[in-house]
């Protein structure tokens, strides 16, 4: 059959007059095999199916490449009573500014806005909200963008007038410049910034949460203690995903020297190095602020129950430590329980429940009263072994 079919294949390229061949001779000039495909045709050599080979770097020649910029983004905070009207005034020069999206419930006022001359007035509503702006250059290349975080404030008490310096009702409507001011105490601006941390952690994917609390830690018209306050909540995401190299890097730069003594405490808990939380709990114990010692009391409380690492003479110390935090009672409730069940691993059973008892009988919330009974329970349960 072979034979027939090389005869065959004679006969016809003989049989081909000049413009044939000079044909099939430029068809070899872009490599194609034309006696090959022959082969393949009549089914004499089967075909493989190879991928193609992925070209080589040195291959492509060298153009002109366009590289993607890094956008700028600039951070702002705003502090909005429920319900108020402002109006943010932003002008750029030769560039244009487009309104790109809402985030919340703060409605745009395109009535009163004048889009012409940088004008954009809104309303508050209940939630935090997030306004984003888009910069543009003339020819509509994308060259900035502008992130408005409007914090809703609830408490509208002792806000003082900033032209007479008495105490009064802010302005219903009140223009803000992109350099935003405030006139609210210190302690409702920490309030409010925690709503804005509060809702992005809550409604956010943990990479979307991240980008925004850096974007927050960049903002230029924050305090340094708000830039902290995100930190924290930055720094309990990414411990909860068990990246600690980044954490310890945003811990680094943490001003309130006790909640970072903190969280090197913790980062090191989590990672396994009991020892090495311990020295740094106990260190955030004596630089701490109250509410860093609560922390501190409750993580350190914790490591002892669970490490075995305190000693009795601790235990009585940490005791009288928490009574400073009596004003707290179900703090002070819940540390306690974890003193007593310490106690029962010293086999200090009576005060123990001395320790349980006070807390079922005394005024404490529904939940702490529960876990003391759970604890008591067991420890009724196991008496004799600590007779």
């Amino acid at each position: 059959m072979k034979k027939v079919t090389i005869i065959f294949i004679i006969f016809f390229i003989f049989s081909c007059s000049q413009e044939q061949l000079i044909f099939f001779r430029n068809l070899k000039r872009v490599d194609f095999d034309p006696i090959k495909q022959l082969f393949i045709d009549i089914g004499l050599e089967k075909m493989e199916v190879e991928q193609k080979e992925k070209i080589k770097s040195d291959d492509i020649e060298k153009g002109d490449f366009v590289v993607a910029k890094k956008v700028p983004v600039e951070n702002k905070i705003l502090r909005i009573n429920v319900g108020d009207s402002f109006t943010l005034k932003i002008s750029v020069e030769t560039n244009f500014v487009v309104l790109k999206s809402i985030e919340g419930d703060t409605v745009f006022n395109s009535n009163d806005s004048k889009i012409e001359m940088g004008v954009y007035v809104f309303k508050a509503g209940n939630l935090d909200s997030k306004v984003k702006f888009d910069v543009l250059d003339l020819d509509g290349v994308l060259i900035k963008r502008l992130f408005y975080f409007v914090n809703v404030l609830r408490n509208t008490n002792n806000i003082t007038d900033e032209k007479k310096g008495t105490v009064g009702q802010k302005p219903r409507d009140k223009v803000l410049a992109t350099n935003v001011q405030t006139n609210q105490t210190e302690e409702k601006i920490t309030i409010g910034v925690k709503g804005i941390l509060e809702g992005i952690k809550k409604n956010m994917p943990y990479a979307e949460a991240i980008k925004e609390y850096e974007n927050i830690i960049k903002s230029e018209n924050i305090s340094e203690g708000e830039k902290d306050e995100t930190r924290y909540y930055l720094i309990d995401l990414l411990l909860e995903r068990k990246n600690f190299e980044k954490a310890e890097r945003v811990i680094k730069d943490i001003s309130n020297e006790g909640r970072r003594l903190y969280y090197l405490g913790k980062s090191n808990n989590l990672r396994k190095k009991e020892k090495e939380a311990y020295i740094f709990y106990r260190e955030a114990l004596e630089k701490g602020d109250f509410e860093t010692k609560k922390l501190v009391i409750s993580s350190l409380l914790n490591l002892l129950k669970n490490n075995k690492l305190a000693t009795l003479e601790e235990v009585d110390s940490m005791t009288k430590i928490l009574n400073n935090f009596k004003q707290d009672k179900n703090f002070y409730a819940s540390s306690m329980i974890d003193i007593a069940e310490i106690y029962i691993y010293f086999k200090k059973v009576y005060q123990s429940e001395s320790i349980l008892k006070s807390i079922i009988e005394g005024d404490y919330s529904e939940g702490v009263k529960k876990r003391a009974k759970e604890v008591y329970k067991d420890l009724r349960e196991g008496f004799l072994d600590y007779k």
